[in-house]
This record gives C-alpha cells, sequence and structure tokens, in this order.
C-alpha cells in the first residue's frame, strides 16, 4: 500500500493535516481525498460518453418520423456536432479538481509526455474504464 502521507505541509495545509495528522478516525474523509480524482475521471468519462451517445441515437432513432418538423426527422448532422461539443464542456465541468483527461487515451499519451505521474496513471486509467463499461451498460 501507498503511503498517504508524503509531501510537506507548505502546499496543502489541510490535506497534510488530515492525512498526516493526529487524528486518526477519519477513515472516510481520508479515502474520499485520495480518491477525488478517481472519482471525478469515472464521471467525466460517463457523462461525456452518454451525452455523445445519446445524440447520436437521437438522430438515428428520429430519423424517418413523420411528426417531425422536417423531413429529416428531429436531429441532423449539426445535432450530433453540437451534442458531442456539450459532451466534452459537460466532462470537463464534471472533472473539477482532476485534469479532465476524459479518456483513456488521451491519461496513457499524457503518461508517455510525463505529465502524468506512474502511481496517478493505472488509477484514473481504470476509473475511465469502468466509466465507459457503465456507459455501455447503460446503453444496452
Amino acid at each position: 500500500m501507498l503511503p498517504l502521507c508524503i509531501g510537506s505541509p507548505s502546499g496543502d495545509a489541510y490535506r497534510f493535516r488530515l492525512l498526516c495528522g493526529t487524528r486518526r478516525n477519519l477513515g472516510w474523509a481520508r479515502i474520499k481525498l485520495v480518491l477525488r480524482e478517481p472519482f471525478a475521471e469515472f464521471w467525466d468519462m460517463l457523462i461525456t460518453v452518454v451525452f455523445g451517445d445519446g445524440s447520436v441515437a437521437q438522430v438515428l432513432l428520429s430519423a424517418g418520423q413523420p411528426t417531425a418538423p422536417s423531413d429529416n426527422g428531429f436531429g441532423v448532422y449539426q445535432t450530433i456536432n453540437w451534442g458531442r461539443g456539450l459532451s466534452i464542456i459537460l466532462g470537463t465541468y464534471v472533472a473539477g479538481d482532476s485534469e479532465a483527461y476524459l479518456n483513456p487515451p488521451i491519461t496513457f499519451s499524457n503518461r508517455f509526455y510525463l505529465r502524468l505521474s506512474w502511481q496517478r496513471f493505472p488509477i484514473f486509467f481504470m476509473a475511465q474504464f469502468l466509466g465507459g463499461f457503465v456507459e455501455a451498460g447503460i446503453f444496452s
């Protein structure tokens, strides 16, 4: 197990006190603090793909509807573009404290170019991978 008490109190004093202080009965607070970024990566991956795939599904499933205001159904190609763009914005907004890598290939490229540490890479990768699996369960 990796030690949770790394660094000095000069950076984030509250976090250092919480992880390395004398109060040891704050178990959930410590877990929540350590897993905050992986949870954010899970949710940003999930929301990005759900909203992006939802815009595609809306266009494909409404094609040829007789009650649609146009001949193309309720959506056109531009609807997919807007849906994907807004899904990236929502995913980035949900990521919050995390750096919003949004998907495993971006996480891997940031690890490859040394912007992400080896300690954080597998955790972020698995969180995004699980977010994709949960999304697949939602749409199947």
